[in-house]
């Protein structure tokens, strides 16, 4: 394979940015075949630069799984057909599967704030909840009264609000958190998981026609799929990260070489790219 950028060779066609040029090979009258796998777990993740725990003590997980396989030879059929110096076939096939697990905090509403009290216990470094209704302006000077206490009555509640309240939308905090002057930051840690799948064919047949005639075809399949969910909104209508994408990519194309003489030759190659996108978000069906 290569990379090639600026302006790119006829052949190759108009490309902002830069094309990669992937060469598979064709059989021979040899099969031949093989097949790996590349892995990782957490007890093989090694500590950071900077962290002072190694990977498994901070709670995490790992499991990161990328096999692969290839077979390629002469096209052989018993008693029907014999490819051998014709017709060759290459197939190929490569897995990725990335689970990872991390730590993150969240900062969610508390059950006072759900309620409408935002005294924090008393703490201080909070900003206080003023009554938009008591605004006045005296001498050019705008000014507003405070809720007692920092508390809103719930008689003075939106109903759409009270509507949406009444439902979980938000994780329960877990941790005591940190007094913001906007409320209560990082009271919430879990775990979540990473997700990551990549899933990739190839096909390559050949054909020898004379010495002078080649024919060949390739097709090529791959779709991801990753998912990263945030778990502090519960309720999967209100969260938009509960959002899961795969892409799925076709490419194929066919060929042809002729050799008019032992210093001129010519080809001719019909190529075909698809890409598609297909997510599914509960918050849309």
């Amino acid at each position: 394979a290569k990379v090639i950028t600026t302006v790119l060779p006829a052949e190759y066609g108009h490309s902002a940015g830069g094309a990669i040029v992937i060469v598979k090979k064709s059989g021979t009258n040899q099969p031949h075949g093989g097949a790996g796998l590349l892995f990782r777990e957490g007890p093989m993740q090694h500590r950071r630069f900077m962290q002072p725990a190694r990977f498994e003590q901070t709670g995490n997980s790992l499991h990161f799984y990328q096999p692969d396989f290839n077979l390629s030879g002469p096209v052989f059929i018993p008693k029907l057909y014999d490819g051998r110096n014709k017709s060759f076939f290459m197939v190929a096939g490569q897995y990725l599967k990335e689970r990872q697990g991390e730590q993150i905090s969240w900062s969610v509403p508390t059950a006072e704030e759900l309620n409408g009290n935002f005294n924090y216990g008393g703490r201080p470094g909070v900003n206080a909840i003023f009554d938009p209704r008591t605004t006045t302006v005296a001498n050019g000077i705008w000014s507003r009264s405070p809720y007692p206490g920092n508390i809103i009555p719930k008689a003075q509640w939106d109903p759409v609000a009270t509507k949406f309240l009444s439902q979980k939308v938000w994780e329960l905090p877990n941790l005591p958190g940190s007094p913001l002057v906007n409320g209560v930051s990082g009271n919430l840690q879990l775990a979540r998981q990473k997700t990551v799948d990549w899933v990739n064919y190839s096909v390559r047949m050949d054909q020898q026609f004379s010495s002078r005639f080649k024919m060949f075809f390739n097709w090529s399949f791959n779709t991801r799929t990753s998912f990263t969910p945030n778990l502090d909104v519960v309720d999967l209508v209100y969260n938009t990260s509960q959002r899961i994408s795969t892409d799925a990519q076709t490419t194929s194309g066919i060929g042809t070489t002729y050799t008019l003489s032992p210093t001129m030759i010519t080809e001719t190659r019909l190529n075909y790219y698809r890409f598609r996108n297909d997510t599914t978000w509960p918050g849309f069906g």
